[in-house]
């Protein structure tokens, strides 16, 4: 057990540490997945957009791995070229994250986006770093299919997490994810990750944060977390109500429509400076 001594040590640490992001002496790094035969629309643009409008307090630099947007600023973008693998989605994201890793200009600490993710209200950094769950994956498995990719990646993943004697939070929430190089390689070595379909973001948290109750991500009004439109014909009216409680907003290829992008575009009219 730690001494009252040791305890006020680590808080004057991590205070200091904070204060560094607020001051601009630290800036994080943002990383987005791309590959272009796979781009729907162009979310990604206003995702850059949502950021530069409502992340506060902190500086940030992007980096995109994989494949370029023609209409991305290379002045104010960092890219990393990656190939496509070509295997499972599990295992091309892995390729990807090992890039970041490998990247000697990426700090320790880094934070994953998805183009259809987008900051509706103001977020801090210490949002970002919260662990965030939408339930528990061993009480919910009935809902995992497992004639899906995913839902067969989940349920391998949850065999694992009960065999580690893990807890069973499922973090496969869309939403900003904080993750470490040290301890996202040290697992991928583990549990040959490379080979395995395992869903990243449900190993990582899990074992990380082991003991952890999670944040939640729910329909929810009470809840500030995430919300997500998977279909083009949504209930606007639910739609507005939370737009005006949540920080994030993401949208799954279903829910993809002119509506949407209507409502993206006026959430985002201003040009970033990540476009050309």
């Amino acid at each position: 057990m730690a001494t009252k001594i040791e305890i006020e040590r680590e808080v004057k640490l991590l205070r200091n540490e904070l204060e560094t992001y607020r001051t601009g002496e630290r800036i994080i790094d943002i990383i987005y997945p791309n590959v272009e035969k796979f781009v729907q629309w162009e979310e990604m643009k206003y995702s850059l957009r949502s950021l530069e409008k409502n992340l506060i307090g902190i500086k940030f630099r992007i980096w995109i791995v994989g494949e370029l947007p023609a209409w991305i600023n290379p002045d104010e973008v960092n890219f990393i070229p990656v190939e496509y693998s070509g295997e499972t989605p599990r295992i091309d994201i892995l390729h990807k994250h090992l890039a970041v890793i490998n990247h000697p200009d990426i700090g320790e600490e880094y934070f994953w986006m998805n183009d259809d993710i987008y900051l509706i209200n103001k977020v801090m950094y210490a949002d970002m770093c919260l662990p965030v769950a939408v339930n528990d994956l061993k009480s919910n498995v009935s809902l995992l299919s497992p004639q899906t990719i995913w839902g067969r990646d989940n349920i391998r993943t949850l065999k694992l997490l009960q065999e580690e004697g893990l807890s069973t939070w499922n973090y496969g929430v869309h939403i900003p994810h904080r993750f470490e190089k040290s301890k996202l390689k040290f697992l991928i070595e583990k549990y040959s990750m490379l080979t395995d379909p395992i869903v990243l973001t449900q190993i990582y948290y899990n074992y990380w944060f082991n003991d952890w109750i999670p944040y939640w991500d729910t329909l929810d009004l009470k809840n500030n977390q995430g919300f997500c439109i998977n279909r083009p014909n949504p209930n606007w009216a639910n739609i507005k109500a939370q737009l005006k409680v949540k920080k994030y907003m993401n949208n799954a290829e279903s829910g993809m429509s002119t509506d949407l992008q209507k409502l993206i575009k006026d959430l985002f009219p201003d040009p970033s400076r990540f476009e050309k």
